[in-house]
C-alpha cells in the first residue's frame, strides 16, 4: 500500500463534482509551500527528499486543485485535459514568432497518437499519482513541469517497494509523455534515473508479485467445453474465441474489448476481416485481421489450421457462425453473440469481463486452477513448442519482436527434453526422414 500521506492527498485529486465552484478550489497547501520548506543553497539538489518539508500540512487540506488545469475527464484523456501551468507556446520562444496556438493545439492533437489507448489510460493514472506525491510534498504547480530529475527521482524512491517495478515505469513514463505532449524538455539524469527504475525490481513487495502463469493446455480447454452447452449464443462465442485465441498464438485483448460501448470495426477484429487461405500445398488455414494491435498500427493478420480432437477451432468457428446459433454479420465483432430473450437482431461483442467470469465460473464448477488471459498465451508457445516447432517460427506466429517468449523454456522443462537426450528424438526422426528421401531417389527408375 501507498504511503497514508499519498493515499489521503490521492484522495484529494479527485475532481471535483459539477456543483464545485473554482473559488473554493484555491486553498493555500501549495501556496504555503516557500514557507515550509527550508531554504536551499544554490549548489543544492532542489527537489532530494532531504530538502522537503520534514512535517508537510495534514493531506486532507490539499485542496489546491487547479480545476481550469485538471478537469474531471476519462483517464485516457487526461495527458490531454490536464495541462501544465508551463506549457507551449513560450513567450521566449524563436517559434513563437509565427507558430499560432493553433498550430501547437494541431501538433498536440496528432502526437497523442503516439500512444495508443489502453497505454495512454495506464499514463493518465500514474499523472494522477504524480499530482498526489506532489501535493504531499508540497511541490509547486509550477515546479512540476518541467519535472526537475531530482523529483522524478524521490517520485521512485517513493513508490519503490510499494508498487511492482512495472508499474512504477510505466508511471514515470507516463509523466514523460505528458512532457512530450505539452512540448516541454524532459533532461533527466541518465545514470541516476535508470539505475532507481532497475533498483525497484528488488523491492517489489510480495503482493505484486504475480506466481509463475501455468500454460492453459489442450486437456485444460477440453474440460472447460464440458461445463459448456455449445447450443447457446454465448457459449458458442466464448468456445470459437478460446480456442481461436489459443490456436492463432494471439493475445486475448486482440480478441475480446473492454466494454461493448467501444466496439469499433476499424480498430477491432470483426467477421469482414475473415478469410480462408490454401497454399500450394493445399493446406488451408482461416486468417483473422486484426486492424490494430498494441504494437502494430497497421492491420495483422493471425491464423490457425484444423486440429483433430474435441478442441478443433474450425469445428468451434462453424458451430458459432451457425445460422442457429449465432450468425454474425460483416460488421459485428468476430465473437459477437446473440443475447438471449432480446427482441434486437444486434448482436452483443464480446468483452474480456464477460470472457473472464465466464471462464472462472467454468473452472470453479470443474474444480480446475483459475487462469488468466496471458495464460493462453503461454499455453499456445508451450503446444507449439512441444510438438518441435522451431524457436524463430514459434516467435514468427506469436509476433515477437524480441526473445522475451523464451523465458517459457526455463519454466517448462518438458519443452527443452526431447533436445537434450543423449539421442535426441527429433534428431534421430530427422536422419531417419532424409534417409528414406535419400534412398528414394537412388532408387527412383529413370
Amino acid at each position: 500500500m501507498i504511503s497514508a500521506a499519498l493515499a489521503l492527498s490521492l484522495q484529494s485529486l479527485e475532481a471535483p463534482s459539477a456543483t464545485t465552484t473554482s473559488s473554493s478550489l484555491t486553498l493555500s497547501r501549495v501556496d504555503s509551500c516557500s514557507s515550509s520548506t527550508q531554504a536551499l543553497p544554490d549548489s543544492s539538489r532542489p527537489f532530494s527528499p532531504r530538502f522537503l518539508p520534514l512535517n508537510p500540512p495534514n493531506p486532507l487540506n490539499t485542496t489546491n486543485l487547479h480545476a481550469s488545469h485538471r478537469p474531471n475527464c476519462l483517464t485516457k484523456d487526461r495527458l490531454t485535459a490536464w495541462t501544465p501551468i508551463t506549457t507551449r507556446p513560450h513567450p521566449n520562444a524563436p517559434s513563437h514568432r509565427f507558430i499560432t496556438r493553433q498550430n501547437f493545439e494541431r501538433i498536440t492533437s496528432v502526437i497523442v497518437n503516439a500512444w495508443s489507448s489502453s497505454m495512454r489510460k495506464t499514463y493518465g493514472s500514474g499523472l494522477l499519482i504524480f499530482y498526489a506525491f506532489c501535493n504531499s510534498q508540497n511541490i509547486a504547480e509550477a515546479d512540476r513541469a518541467p519535472a526537475h530529475s531530482d523529483l522524478i527521482a524521490s517520485f521512485i524512491a517513493t513508490l519503490a517497494g510499494q508498487y511492482s517495478n512495472k508499474t512504477i515505469r510505466n508511471y514515470v513514463y507516463g509523466i514523460r509523455a505528458w512532457h512530450i505532449l505539452h512540448g516541454l524538455e524532459w533532461h533527466m539524469n541518465e545514470p541516476e534515473i535508470p539505475s532507481l527504475l532497475t533498483a525497484t525490481w528488488a523491492l517489489i513487495p510480495p503482493s505484486s508479485k504475480w506466481p509463475p502463469r501455468e500454460p492453459f493446455t489442450i486437456e485444460l480447454i477440453c474440460k472447460v467445453k464440458e461445463g459448456l452447452d455449445l447450443s447457446k449464443p454465448f457459449d458458442a462465442a466464448f468456445f470459437a474465441c478460446i480456442t481461436t485465441t489459443l490456436f492463432a498464438a494471439a493475445r486475448l485483448g486482440e480478441f475480446t474489448i473492454a466494454s461493448v460501448s467501444e466496439f469499433d470495426p476499424n480498430v477491432h477484429c470483426s467477421i469482414s476481416g475473415i478469410s480462408d487461405v490454401v497454399d500450394r500445398h493445399g493446406f488451408k488455414v482461416k486468417g483473422f485481421v486484426l486492424p490494430v494491435t498494441k504494437t502494430e498500427k497497421t492491420p495483422t493478420t493471425v491464423s490457425w489450421a484444423e486440429q483433430q480432437g474435441p478442441c478443433d477451432p474450425l469445428a468451434a468457428w462453424n458451430n458459432h457462425i451457425d445460422i442457429e446459433v449465432n450468425k454474425p454479420q460483416d460488421s459485428d465483432h468476430t465473437f459477437a453473440y446473440r443475447q438471449p430473450r432480446s427482441s434486437s437482431h444486434t448482436l452483443k461483442p464480446m468483452t474480456r469481463n464477460a470472457f473472464i467470469d465466464k471462464l472462472n465460473r467454468v473452472t470453479t464448477a470443474k474444480h480446475l486452477p483459475h487462469f488468466l488471459g496471458h495464460s493462453l498465451c503461454i499455453g499456445t508457445t508451450f503446444k507449439y513448442l512441444l510438438r518441435g516447432i522451431l524457436f524463430e517460427v514459434m516467435k514468427a506466429k506469436g509476433r515477437w519482436r524480441s526473445n522475451t517468449f523464451l523465458i517459457y523454456l526455463h519454466r517448462h522443462a518438458q519443452i527443452l527434453t526431447p533436445y537434450i537426450q543423449d539421442k535426441p528424438a527429433l534428431h534421430v526422426a530427422f536422419i531417419h526422414f532424409t534417409s528414406q528421401k535419400e534412398a528414394s531417389a537412388v532408387f527412383q527408375p529413370s
